[in-house]
């Protein structure tokens, strides 16, 4: 028997975080999205949910980054959470600097063997 696995999403593109949050559900996933990390951890906490991966935008409303974003859900919930960066930007100093805060990086446009990939590779099987 598989064990539902969950991913916060933080994308404050509607239609964007809509599809992931389908793209994610077909895969299997419970889903806990929001436009910021505050949106996302005030769901964790109704939900009383830990999630096992965090999936963000880099370019956030507000001036939040991605970055920054699965880091304040990792401290909310109290331990280092797995985390993707998904971004349109390709230059070498933004893909340095996410690679050096110790999370993953997606290219826009996803493509859904690399999100699988990474969905395989950094949310714990059991």
């Amino acid at each position: 028997m598989s064990v539902t696995k969950c991913v916060a999403l933080i994308e404050d593109d509607e239609l964007l975080r809509r599809a992931f949050v389908n793209l994610l559900e077909i895969l299997g996933h419970r889903v806990i999205a929001g436009t910021s990390s505050a949106n996302v951890l005030a769901d964790i906490e109704v939900a009383v949910l830990e999630p096992h991966l965090v999936i963000a935008d880099y370019r956030l409303q507000g001036g939040e980054s991605g970055i920054e974003a699965i880091a304040t859900v990792s401290e909310g919930v109290g331990k280092k959470v797995p985390g993707i960066v998904i971004t349109g930007d390709t230059r070498e100093g933004l893909q340095r600097k996410i690679e050096e805060s110790g999370f993953e990086i997606i290219h826009k446009p996803a493509r859904l063997s690399e999100i699988k990939f990474l969905l395989g590779r950094l949310i714990p099987k059991h």
